[in-house]
């Protein structure tokens, strides 16, 4: 039942808060996003929203717990609450050029709906960085201490790009960071075919 609530204590690890710097810093020079708006979905309490906040100008967050909305409002963080449980579940007023998930989408009952409400919610060729736990690593490794009840997917690098492409991204690349700990989906959102031009056929 609390799902839409993103627990995390990474404000606790230095190393992971610098590692996390470090990285939305090479993303914004790669999809040169400065003067982007951008969405951090399941942003928590605001930690890694802070960052982003300092990197670019237009950085917002989504939350579904009223709790953590709260703290990260008394931050001053550009953060909305809600969920993206329908399809046509608008976010806000306008669209985002780049969105961000991190450990959250193995939490979320209905994936489909989910990544179709997030796509709605997107600029063509808008871009995005999907995380979750390296299944692969998991595998390999035969981490039973890595099975946590709260999530309900595990993915390798085939299921993750797998699930994105069937639901609006093509997958631009998937590494594996933080000492293999986390897949690392880069993603970009895919436009809807046009038919019209299939209306005229020569016969």
């Amino acid at each position: 039942k609390y799902y839409k609530e993103v627990i995390r204590a990474v404000s606790s690890s230095k190393k992971m808060m610098n590692f996390r710097l470090k990285q939305f810093k090479k993303i914004n020079k790669d999809f040169k996003l400065r003067d982007k708006k951008i969405i951090e979905i399941g942003c928590g309490k605001g930690d890694y929203l802070r960052l982003l906040d300092k990197i670019y100008k237009n950085a917002y967050g989504l939350e579904g717990s009223f709790k953590n909305f709260k703290i990260a409002k008394k931050k001053k963080l550009k953060i909305f609450y809600g969920f993206p449980e329908k399809d046509d579940y608008k976010f806000t007023n306008f669209k985002f050029d780049c969105f961000f998930i991190f450990s959250y989408l193995e939490h979320i009952p209905d994936l489909k709906t989910f990544l179709k409400c997030i796509y709605n919610n997107l600029n063509p060729n808008a871009v995005g960085v999907v995380e979750v736990p390296n299944f692969d690593m998991i595998l390999s490794k035969k981490l039973y201490s890595e099975f946590i009840i709260d999530h309900l997917y595990y993915f390798t690098k085939k299921t993750l790009t797998i699930l994105l492409e069937n639901n609006g991204f093509r997958v631009i690349k998937i590494t594996e960071i933080f000492d293999n700990y986390i897949l690392s989906a880069k993603v970009k959102r895919i436009d809807p075919l046009k038919l019209e031009d299939f209306s005229q056929t020569n016969l």
